[in-house]
């Protein structure tokens, strides 16, 4: 992605941050909204605003993006939250890695071998179980195991492989670490500017999943 872009995502991340911390609501919604939209923007642009059908899935990704921020903005303190907004990531991280099992498939790579799968899957699915799950009701343990395994799946397939761009792992550690952190403030206890210590890693990870999905695009493109 070319600097100009790099540095307009970024600065329109530390105006999110910024508003929010400002109490500038109507600031941070305006932001909040263009983050999505410029992501979906960068993507045509870098393809002269012509991709391949396939493709519209990750403008389909960065929508459910666009959904999860509105619906965090405004129904942030309902019961309700938690569960949705899990469901709406769940799809966008579902896309996304649908895209990255498309691209290895073009160049024929072997997946992490089966018991180191198994350990990432039951060790991470332990973990959440003994800390989050005893606080929340039965259908939210439901929805965040899947999540669990959906992370675990995703880990098990960058894990040591070479054919996925770096950025994509960096991706999927950011977002991991954000989805900790959310929920660390709210089932354990609140902390100071937990807003930018979630949402830094947040939006880190929608770029540099965008970035690698790019990278990894361009290298199998110069393969053939």
């Amino acid at each position: 992605m070319r600097k100009e872009l790099v540095f307009f995502y970024f600065l329109l991340v530390g105006l999110d941050l910024i508003f929010e911390f400002f109490n500038l609501n109507t600031s941070l919604l305006f932001i909040k909204n263009s983050i999505p939209l410029f992501l979906i923007f960068a993507f045509f642009q870098i393809h002269n605003f012509s991709i391949e059908k396939e493709e519209y899935l990750i403008v389909a990704a960065f929508v459910f993006l666009l959904i999860g921020l509105n619906f965090s903005y405004f129904c942030y303190t309902e019961t309700y939250y938690l569960p949705v907004l899990t469901i709406i990531y769940f799809f966008e991280i579902q896309i996304q890695l649908y895209q990255v099992l498309k691209k290895l498939k073009k160049v024929n790579t072997r997946e992490t071998k089966t018991y180191t799968k198994t350990f990432l899957i039951i060790s991470l699915g332990l973990f959440f179980i003994i800390v989050f799950f005893p606080l929340f009701s039965f259908p939210v343990q439901v929805l965040f195991f899947i999540r669990v395994f959906q992370f675990a799946y995703y880990i098990t397939l960058v894990f040591g492989n070479k054919k996925v761009d770096s950025q994509i792992s960096w991706s999927l550690w950011l977002i991991i670490l954000s989805n900790v952190l959310l929920l660390v403030d709210l089932a354990i206890f609140d902390y100071k500017m937990e807003y930018a210590i979630i949402m830094l890693p947040f939006y880190a990870s929608k770029f540099f999943y965008l970035n690698g999905y790019l990278r990894m695009k361009e290298k199998i493109i110069q393969k053939m």
